[in-house]
């Protein structure tokens, strides 16, 4: 979405609008309607390229509550597998610095406990514990080993 639509940007009530407190620390993101559709429309596309026939992988943060059972009706039809990566908050923070200071790390402090709210996934992959070639090898034995995916089959029954 181009940097208009994004932030503090002159258009940013159609997309996604950073709300401040008075320090100026990010509290939230506020998506509007251009911003809803495109949340809405990335589980609908991966769907739609599974339904094609193709191996899709979605790094997607989950960050409003509403998203998690949006994705799993729109992937009904497809055996989509739902795996939480996350960190500690500390290292997050500290990973958000390294890129970006204080805007990042806003970000962080803002979404973490949102992003992080559901208790739902058929795997879990803590980046804090683990390197990264360790990881994407714990994903791959987890998807080699034909495991039936049912957190989203759970979300979608309410």
């Amino acid at each position: 979405m181009p940097d208009r639509f994004l932030g503090s940007g002159p258009e940013a009530d159609l997309g996604a609008r950073w709300v401040t407190g008075p320090d100026g620390r990010l509290l939230r993101v506020d998506p509007g309607p251009h911003g809803v559709r495109l949340l809405q429309g990335l589980p609908r596309l991966a769907a739609a390229l599974a339904r094609a026939g193709n191996d899709v992988i979605v790094d997607n943060v989950l960050l409003y509550p509403w998203r998690t059972r949006d994705g799993a009706i729109a992937l009904d039809g497809v055996p989509p597998h739902l795996v939480e990566v996350r960190c500690p908050l500390e290292i997050a923070q500290a990973r958000a610095r390294a890129r970006d200071g204080a805007a990042e790390i806003g970000m962080v402090d803002a979404t973490y406990a949102t992003t992080y709210a559901g208790d739902r996934y058929d795997l879990r992959i803590d980046t804090g514990t683990m390197e990264p070639e360790a990881c994407v090898a714990r994903l791959a034995a987890y998807l080699r080993s034909g495991e039936t995916p049912t957190a989203f089959a759970a979300l979608r029954a309410g």
